[in-house]
């Protein structure tokens, strides 16, 4: 009987172990389990958080600041590049239109976040390591010539003062009533506006259609070298600059552009311009209707 009851013991003894193990198991896959969830979900709503720091109109993000967590940074300059305008609170169904009243609350952001407008011939001059820039630098374009521009656009940025550049193709000058004529280059151009070239017809450089080499040749001379003459002889000035129409190109393209003597070319890459970028390859971010939301991230991509 003693013997019987040492067993006894010893098996409840065995069971009570086993039961503790289990139980010990079962608390520790628990705890893993929350801590893993916990984790997850901090992680998933940290971007959320920065995130709801917008402005209510644009979706604009609060001011950026010229720190990174107090890591030294090399800084670009945004190139912004717009194109067709409306008036107040007007909608169009054309992603390249934007309405006055947009781009008025843009050009105020960027005054009151501390950017800092520059013109492209300063930005030439910081290519060329002739002077540096400030932090928080953008330059400002418009592409193709419409006569919404000298409504609607021209107005707000001389209102603040911002220099800007107007790009234009020549066969486009004029032509209707939605089109800028030449007198209107020539009274913004007496504001300050820098006219730049953007080609002759706008087409797509790059696309050679069954031309001869011969013919392809000829043809990007009348769009890259005509033009620029056509747009020199129009406003009694030099013409620096190239903005490829639809930023399609190839190297043909490139070497006629800088063979005819142009001093920068505009692409319409999404990259900030740093002083060691190219001139003949300076990318510019085109707001659209879809990415007036992503204004203040694209200019925040110039302090990092």
């Amino acid at each position: 009987m003693p013997h019987n009851r040492h067993i006894a013991s010893f098996i409840a003894l065995v069971f009570l172990t086993i039961g503790f193990l289990i139980f010990f198991d079962i608390c520790r896959a628990q705890t893993t389990k929350e801590f893993r969830t916990a984790g997850s979900s901090s992680t998933a709503l940290a971007p959320a958080s920065s995130s709801q720091q917008t402005d209510s109109k644009v979706g604009m993000t609060d001011a950026v600041s010229n720190e990174t967590n107090g890591v030294s940074s090399t800084c670009g300059v945004i190139v912004l590049g717009y194109h067709q305008f409306t008036g107040p609170s007007k909608k169009s169904k054309n992603i390249y239109v934007m309405s006055q009243d947009v781009f008025e609350t843009e050009m105020q952001f960027l005054k009151e976040n501390g950017y800092h407008v520059v013109s492209l011939e300063d930005l030439l001059h910081f290519l060329k390591h002739e002077i540096s820039l400030p932090t928080q630098s953008v330059a400002i374009t418009i592409d193709d010539g419409y006569k919404s521009v000298v409504t609607y656009a021209a107005p707000v940025l001389k209102n603040h003062g911002y220099p800007w550049t107007f790009f234009v193709y020549t066969d486009f000058i004029g032509t209707s009533s939605q089109s800028a004529s030449w007198q209107d280059l020539l009274n913004l151009q007496a504001d300050g506006v820098d006219i730049e070239c953007h080609s002759k017809d706008h087409p797509f450089l790059n696309h050679k259609n069954g031309k001869t080499p011969e013919q392809y040749d000829q043809w990007l001379t009348d769009e890259i070298v005509v033009s620029k003459s056509i747009l020199e002889q129009k406003l009694g000035k030099p013409i620096h600059f190239f903005a490829y129409p639809y930023g399609a190109y190839n190297q043909e393209v490139q070497t006629k552009i800088i063979d005819a003597g142009y001093d920068g070319i505009f692409t319409v890459a999404n990259n900030p311009v740093y002083s060691t970028t190219s001139p003949f390859s300076i990318g510019r971010y085109v707001i659209t209707k879809g990415e007036e939301k992503l204004f203040a991230a694209f200019l925040r991509e110039g302090v990092h």
